[in-house]
């Protein structure tokens, strides 16, 4: 009768976790997954936070980055990861769910467990500096309108930066003619770094590097939210057309495959913030005046549902997803 039983008992490996095991969690390294390339906002906000969280946890963050698919490659496969508190990712909303809502795969972005925020960026232009007359939207629009432009960059094939380029055609009158993917932030300002596209949409984090190293130069922020960075930065908001920031405002969520034991999440989300009240965190968000801060696990909750009705809300999914 016992070796009859043996089998249904659960041993943890399922998600419920064991008390022994809780309590001196974690053992061994945590697998982070990042769900673009090296080099863009996401990546560089999760490596600012990471020895904050390796010194919590007292064990090390292991970074991989998994491109493709406008986050949807990585996050997929994050979905598909043991539920034992030693995988975690970051999602992106509202990008990662308007990739997940054009793309309709099996997996539901929305069942994701939520460990924490651990901060904001926003969508901003960048154009190479070899063309310095253009200095704010309305030098841009018009370069693409005359025909001095054609193709735009953008952070790939469904990606909120796809929708973005989408928006400024239909809405302000921006005339590009061809517009070019790429797998993420980096590449996408490496690609205008090198003139391969003249402009491209990029994380204000990304666009503050490459303002800094003088390859590129921003523009202006699809977002009406004043950059600390550059106080003076053009905006979309200053030009007639609807409000973008429903789909240029991100939230940088950390979170575990759906299932993780409440235990687990619990020293995860302490982790993160801890990684992200860290001196080294906060002297470089202090530095570069990005905005790093910390959501607990309800409110990031809350932050990746409302990001799913946000976009229901100001676009015909439907309609995008046979337009891109």
């Amino acid at each position: 009768m016992v070796a009859g039983l043996a089998g249904c008992i659960d041993d943890g490996s399922n998600g419920a976790a064991n008390g022994d095991d809780a309590e001196e969690f974690p053992t061994q390294p945590i697998n982070k997954l990042i769900p673009w390339s090296e080099g863009g906002g996401t990546d560089v906000f999760s490596r600012q936070t990471q020895s904050g969280m390796e010194e919590f946890l007292d064990e090390t963050v292991q970074i991989e980055n998994v491109a493709g698919a406008s986050s949807l490659t990585g996050l997929s496969e994050l979905y598909d990861q043991p539920t034992d508190g030693y995988h975690m990712g970051t999602a992106t909303p509202p990008s990662s769910t308007l990739a997940w809502l054009l793309d309709e795969p099996e997996w539901d972005v929305t069942e994701f467990e939520p460990i924490g925020a651990i901060g904001s960026f926003y969508y901003t232009f960048i154009v190479n500096s070899e063309y310095d007359h253009i200095e704010d939207f309305e030098d841009l629009r018009n370069a693409y309108n005359d025909g001095e432009f054609t193709q735009v960059g953008y952070q790939g094939i469904g990606d909120a930066s796809d929708i973005i380029v989408e928006l400024l055609r239909d809405e302000y009158d921006f005339g590009w003619e061809d517009k070019v993917p790429y797998d993420g932030g980096g590449p996408t300002r490496e690609a205008v770094d090198s003139n391969e596209v003249p402009a491209g949409v990029v994380t204000n984090t990304t666009g503050q590097g490459a303002d800094e190293d003088g390859d590129s130069h921003l523009v202006f922020s699809v977002s009406s939210e004043e950059l600390p960075y550059d106080e003076d930065l053009d905006t979309i908001a200053n030009y007639d057309g609807p409000n973008m920031d429903f789909i240029a405002n991100f939230t940088l969520l950390e979170v575990a495959p759906p299932g993780t034991p409440e235990e687990y999440l619990d020293v995860l989300s302490e982790a993160v913030e801890a990684g992200v009240t860290s001196d080294e965190a906060q002297e470089w968000a202090e530095d570069t005046a990005n905005d790093l801060y910390y959501l607990d696990r309800e409110e990031s909750q809350d932050v990746l549902e409302d990001a799913v009705a946000g976009i229901e809300d100001n676009i015909d999914v439907d309609a995008y997803r046979e337009q891109i």
